[in-house]
């Protein structure tokens, strides 16, 4: 009895999908319903200004009038707040779309009181509409139709004859029944569209990432450094400056504590390298224990940079390795430089600073 009741309300409440999936493609969704509720308000006040001027000029439809007017003002106040107000206050789109909804099966409701013998397919077609018009669950729409059952018999009841009233009730039942039935099926179909179309998001930026970052570290790769260096080929910024950086000891690691113990050493390299620089985005991994930072930065800034990396390196520590030891070296370029003798003076600087401290670490 449990799982059936919980199955229930998967279908009612979740359209069929895990509550997770639901919450996450609760953006798209508002925004459909945003451009939904917009496009058919404006259906809806050509159609009520049509049926006001029949009114004006047919007495058949004269004793609708003022339902028509009703409806013409709901509509009009529904496509201000679709296109105005849930700019600003998201918050109360719900709101508007139950509003809108409201409107129309009342506006049903109000003809077929009016005009019980002549306009009653009107509430009919209402209830099939409705449940179709916005991305809704369906336990929303159940909701709506028996408030407005409940509302028809109330006022319909002292107004229109009784062999009349009968029909037209039964005949709103079975209808309202069969819009819900067919806004189910139409609004789970378009709520699994939405969860495809984040799969397919979610797995394109899954291969975005794997294509331009680097699995251990997650800083951007040697795919993404070389598409970086060809952009600045191409447009030539101002100025820039490229640090390159080598991490010191991390084969004598490997072989004395393992390739685990040298993973942890890149870690501890990246993190005091993202600790150092202001944004992550600018340092790549380009090889097993080189870095590369292009920072669009003043030569002061990136020094400041350099003398906070050498203080985090130092402190550094987790598990068996403490502390990180990176050879840096910096070149300055401009739109006149070529890139490429940048990276090369970068990297001159940077194997003269490890060259030193292998050869001082020799001495000890």
């Amino acid at each position: 009895m449990f799982r059936i009741l919980e199955r229930v309300k998967k279908e009612l409440v979740y359209m069929g999908l895990e509550k997770e999936q639901f919450h996450r493609i609760k953006g798209p969704v508002d925004e459909d319903n945003k451009r939904s509720v917009f496009v058919w308000s404006v259906c809806a006040i050509l159609f009520w200004i049509v049926s006001l001027v029949m009114s004006l000029k047919s007495e058949a439809y004269s004793a609708c009038r003022y339902v028509y007017i009703s409806a013409l003002v709901i509509a009009f106040i529904t496509l201000i707040l679709t296109k105005v107000m849930t700019a600003y206050y998201p918050r109360m789109l719900k709101l508007t779309i139950y509003l809108f909804e409201a409107s129309i099966l009342g506006s049903g409701i109000g003809i077929a009181i009016c005009q019980p013998d002549v306009r009653t397919v009107s509430i009919i077609v209402f209830m099939v509409i409705v449940p179709i018009c916005t991305i809704d669950i369906t336990l929303t729409d159940i909701l709506l139709n028996i408030v407005f059952l409940i509302c028809y018999v109330i006022f319909a009841k002292g107004y229109v004859e009784p062999d009349v009233f009968s029909w037209e009730l039964t005949n709103i039942i079975i209808f309202s029944i069969v819009g819900i039935m067919i806004g189910h099926v139409i609004n789970k179909t378009r709520f699994e569209r939405y969860v495809y179309a984040e799969s397919i998001k979610e797995f394109a930026e899954i291969q975005k990432r794997r294509a331009n970052y680097d699995e251990l570290t997650g800083l951007r790769n040697r795919h993404a450094y070389i598409e970086e260096v060809e952009n600045i080929k191409a447009n030539g910024p101002d100025d820039y400056i490229i640090v390159m950086a080598d991490l010191n000891g991390l084969k004598n690691m490997n072989d004395s504590l393992g390739h685990e113990a040298g993973d942890i050493l890149i870690i501890g390299a990246k993190e005091c390298l993202a600790d150092a620089f202001d944004n992550i985005e600018t340092i790549y991994r380009i090889g097993g224990d080189e870095f590369c930072i292009i920072a669009y930065d003043t030569p002061e800034h990136v020094l400041d940079c350099l003398g906070k990396l050498e203080r985090e390196s130092a402190k550094w520590n987790r598990g068996p390795v403490s502390g990180v030891s990176l050879a840096c070296g910096y070149a300055v370029g401009d739109k006149r430089s070529d890139v490429e003798k940048i990276i090369v003076q970068a990297d001159h600087e940077m194997y003269e600073i490890k060259r030193k401290f292998y050869k001082d670490v020799s001495r000890q």
